[in-house]
């Protein structure tokens, strides 16, 4: 993968991954969190520094989103997911 890009499945992939999130099985949230995890990690491996800043000022809106929902299954989407994020940060900072 090229390190300063971030390329169209990579975009798909978070977007189905999202999706996942607002399932109203508990467990494919938590799939999907975990899924999430993976991602991010290795985007935050691939991509420069200011291509990662980016994605991750798109991502955050998004999960906003979930958390601000009136559907409480939305709302565990996004717990989960910013659960699966804080380990992501702290390697980032590590790797950098």
């Amino acid at each position: 993968m090229l390190k300063h890009q971030l390329k169209e499945r990579d975009v798909d992939g978070i977007t189905a991954i999202l999706s996942r999130l607002q399932s109203k099985d508990a467990y494919v949230r938590e799939l999907a969190a975990m899924d999430l995890h993976a991602s991010v990690a290795t985007l935050a491996r691939e991509l420069t520094s200011e291509t990662f800043a980016r994605f991750l000022s798109d991502l955050t809106p998004r999960l906003q989103g979930l958390l601000q929902s009136t559907s409480l299954v939305d709302q565990l989407g996004g717990i989960a997911a910013v659960d699966a994020l804080i380990p992501v940060a702290s390697e980032a900072q590590i790797i950098r």
